[in-house]
């Protein structure tokens, strides 16, 4: 929502035995999501990268998809061990 421009977020958790699913949407403002790959690389946005990595670490993963004017979406899978 800090940078969204978004004044509406919606949060959806799922768990079974083997995961847990946690999809994030806002309607705000969007962005290029080729952006992503530079922000990986470089640590520029040190918010998302390091989710990224705090996922990746307990073998997680973390998916962003956004539509400039349409807001963005983050689906982050935890492994239950």
């Amino acid at each position: 929502m800090k940078h969204s421009g978004s004044n509406k977020l919606r949060i959806h958790i799922e768990m079974n035995e083997y995961r847990i699913e946690m999809t994030v949407r806002d309607s705000g403002k969007g962005f290029d999501t080729s952006q992503i790959e530079d922000w990986l690389l470089t640590s520029a946005h040190f918010g998302i990268v390091g989710m990224k990595e705090r996922l990746e670490s307990v073998g997680g993963d973390l998916q962003i998809s956004s539509t400039i004017g349409r807001g963005t979406m983050l689906k982050a899978t935890i492994p239950i061990a």
